[in-house]
């Protein structure tokens, strides 16, 4: 929780937060370390927040329960990101332009079933 603000985040810290697989996401010493600084654990935690992607670092004192961290934009993370949003922005418009090819190809075809039945009326 970031008192100051009234924030509160729900933070993970384990690798792979991103995967479906839960043996995928695994803490590791990256991640929950508890060994960097004795009576403290420091963590990691990756997450979007507001649509950009982040890191949450920080320490927890263990004996006071408190500590200290921060937040900052993940750019490896956002790279990623970006890639997949390119990629369904695509996917959605190879959708849309073979919709719009049926609906052409659909059209036409009424159009030539209507020019036929006019002609067939005469």
């Amino acid at each position: 929780a970031f008192v100051a603000t009234g924030t509160n985040l729900q933070l993970n810290f384990e690798s792979n937060a991103w995967s479906d697989k839960d043996e995928d996401r695994i803490p590791t010493r990256e991640y929950v370390d508890f060994e960097r600084e004795p009576g403290k654990v420091h963590l990691k935690s990756q997450f979007i927040m507001n649509g950009v992607c982040v890191i949450w670092r920080g320490w927890i004192d263990l004996h006071r329960l408190d500590g200290i961290g921060c937040i900052e934009f993940d750019s490896e993370r956002a790279e990623v990101e970006d890639q997949l949003y390119r990629q369904q922005i695509e996917q959605y418009n190879q959708r849309l332009r073979e919709f719009e090819e049926r609906h052409r190809q659909y059209q036409e075809q009424q159009e030539r079933r209507s020019h036929d039945e006019q002609e067939e009326g005469f």
